[in-house]
């Protein structure tokens, strides 16, 4: 890669980035009172959030990815530039794989609170590991876009992981107690 094609690909990285990491926000405000549940075995506050609220907030977020998407043209011309115009599919690619982080935060609140630091860890592992070996792949075959598909096949695949891991088990726990004290 040219330094140009370097500078072409941070500048749909740097709004993807800001984006995606909105999540770290999500997964703050909701910490204590997702661990609070947890703790005090309140089956009914966990399920009401991870099968209405987890859905309302994913719905929102989706909404805004699919706005910055219709006008990722618009932003990449105000932001950069006319020479910056090839940025905008790969930041529209990036922003697919931003929806799979925003869903997979979710599952860290489950993580975290569950005490799954160390599979959470390897996970995280796993995802930097396949998304540096696709890069190389996919640079290759894709060209400058390759990394952008590989950062995004990566954080599916740690989507789908944590979608087989977590949600059969925050399933059981929401339902392993319908006479709970909360509501």
């Amino acid at each position: 890669m040219s330094s140009e094609d370097v500078g072409i690909y941070n500048a749909a990285y740097k709004i993807f980035n800001a984006i995606a990491n909105f999540t770290f926000v999500i997964s703050s405000y909701y910490a204590g009172n997702i661990s609070q549940y947890f703790a005090k075995k309140e089956y009914v506050k966990i399920r009401n959030f991870f099968y209405r609220e987890r859905f309302i907030i994913f719905g929102l977020s989706l909404f805004l990815h699919l706005i910055i998407i219709l006008f990722s043209k618009p932003i990449i011309l105000f932001l950069y530039g006319v020479r910056y115009v090839e940025s905008i599919s790969i930041l529209n690619v990036l922003l697919i794989g931003s929806v799979f982080r925003y869903i997979t935060v979710f599952y860290m609140l489950y993580y975290n609170t569950n005490n799954k630091y160390r599979l959470q860890q390897v996970i995280n592992i796993f995802r930097a590991i396949i998304n540096i070996i696709l890069d190389i792949i996919f640079i290759k075959i894709f060209g400058l876009i390759g990394p952008a598909i590989a950062t995004t096949v990566a954080m599916f695949l740690a989507f789908v992981f944590s979608l087989f891991y977590c949600e059969k088990r925050i399933y059981g726990l929401s339902k392993s107690d319908n006479n709970s004290k909360c509501e």
